[in-house]
């Protein structure tokens, strides 16, 4: 068993703890954890929506784009580090886009289109963290 849960979905935990330190949190609540692989996003689901920031220009317009290629860079191209708080987390700043863009986003319809458009390939590129819970997935078939 797996979970994708955000960080920022978790209620009552303190503001400092990280997504590792609450995955190992939940490890320790299953005496074997071989069942069960805890993942936590890094702040959360949106961070993957920053895979391409190509891909906005043509499903936006090529000021969606730069914004997107803006805050990638902030944050030296490590988009599993995009946030500084709850109030500029991804969500908000992928909405802020759309929003800018005379668009609405929605969580359940855009995001998973635009991660199937932009591709897992390119979002395990740009996404270690994500790219590694993946992998241990992916070793089970064999």
């Amino acid at each position: 068993m797996t979970t994708f849960y955000d960080l920022y979905g978790f209620d009552g935990i303190d503001i400092s703890t990280t997504a590792d330190e609450l995955e190992q949190s939940i490890k320790e609540l299953f005496p074997d954890t071989r069942k069960l692989i805890p993942y936590i996003q890094k702040y959360e689901f949106e961070t993957l929506l920053f895979s391409s920031a190509e891909y906005y220009e043509d499903l936006l317009d090529s000021k969606a784009k730069d914004s997107f290629q803006t805050i990638i860079n902030t944050f030296n191209g490590e988009i599993e580090n995009i946030n500084n708080s709850r109030e500029t987390a991804p969500s908000k700043r992928v909405m802020k886009v759309f929003n800018d863009s005379d668009e609405e986003y929605d969580k359940v319809f855009h995001g998973y289109s635009i991660c199937d458009d932009i591709g897992l390939q390119n979002i395990l590129d740009k996404a270690p963290r994500f790219k590694a819970w993946i992998e241990i997935i992916s070793k089970l078939s064999n």
